[in-house]
């Protein structure tokens, strides 16, 4: 199950601790349209990794070190296995790295670990690399910094109006807290169990509704203004931001928070009006991601 966070934005960055009206830098609702969804930058970076155990790194780029703290000479000629730990899915992972020797690529959540021992959560994908002369054939590992959170951390209270949804299509609401009840005039009986679709009218765009749905279900905190509806059939505009919940374990993502916050009480002014509201618009990542075009690693 996934469960999601609805946010009201005001600034550009997404707090990990503090969920309440987060703040997209540079940025107004108001020059948003029904069809646009933010999504905030992230640091990535990619390894070239062997198809045959124990999986050794060939090659990496020096940006592994603002991720997982270690320079790419240290991870060349090491296993992958050097960065997982306790909270790492393995088996996940190494099934991903199989399906890409025959050309299936895939995705999913990855806790890898620092180099001071931290646990990171991280969105990963697989795909076949296809090298040239001198080149090592192997998985081309893409790692993206995921914003999912701890089920703690979703189900702690707050004055904005939050809701816990399943992950399955239906998007079954799970939990919702007073602020919430209030908000939409449900009991927690009344809408528990059910689909989050409850809450749209003839104004809801669907279509943006499922995408910031799944781009919180990839490991990526979305955000966009959406009008739903009360139990008494009365529409309002919202500012609601998506943000993935991990399992209690912390090896996957088994949940959405949802937290809505109407939009005339969200203080939304560009700090920076010469920003383009399209260079804050990131494309939603693909469940299952075409090879990228990939010059050589450096030695």
């Amino acid at each position: 199950a996934i469960a999601m966070l609805v946010h009201c934005a005001a600034e550009p960055m997404f707090p990990t601790t503090d969920l309440d009206r987060p703040a997209i830098p540079g940025f107004s609702f108001d020059a948003m349209n029904s069809e646009n969804v933010i999504m905030k930058s992230r640091a990535s970076t990619k390894l070239l990794i062997g198809f045959d155990s124990p999986n050794m790194i060939i090659s990496a780029e020096p940006s592994l070190v603002d991720i997982l703290e270690y320079s790419n000479l240290e991870a060349v000629g090491r296993s992958i296995r050097f960065m997982q730990g306790p909270s790492t899915h393995s088996a996940v992972l190494q099934s991903s790295i199989k399906n890409a020797f025959f050309n299936q690529m895939g995705s999913g959540h990855i806790v890898l670990y620092t180099r001071s021992g931290n646990p990171k959560n991280l969105v990963f994908s697989c795909s076949k690399f296809f090298p040239s002369e001198q080149q090592s054939e192997g998985c081309l590992l893409d790692l993206t910094e995921s914003d999912a959170i701890s089920l703690q951390t979703a189900s702690q209270d707050s004055p904005n109006a939050r809701a816990i949804v399943s992950a399955s299509s239906q998007f079954d609401v799970q939990m919702v807290n007073i602020a919430f009840q209030n908000m939409f005039g449900f009991a927690h009986n009344q809408i528990a169990g059910r689909s989050l679709r409850c809450l749209f009218g003839p104004s809801t765009n669907g279509n943006q509704v499922a995408d910031i749905l799944r781009g919180a279900a990839s490991g990526f905190t979305s955000c966009a203004r959406i009008v739903l509806s009360s139990v008494t059939c009365s529409e309002l505009s919202f500012d609601v931001c998506a943000t993935p919940v991990l399992s209690p374990a912390g090896d996957a993502i088994s949940s959405l928070l949802i937290q809505a916050t109407p939009a005339d009480q969200c203080d939304m002014q560009v700090d920076d009006a010469s920003i383009p509201f399209t260079a804050l618009l990131d494309p939603f990542p693909a469940a299952f991601p075409a090879p990228p075009a990939f010059a050589p690693f450096p030695p």
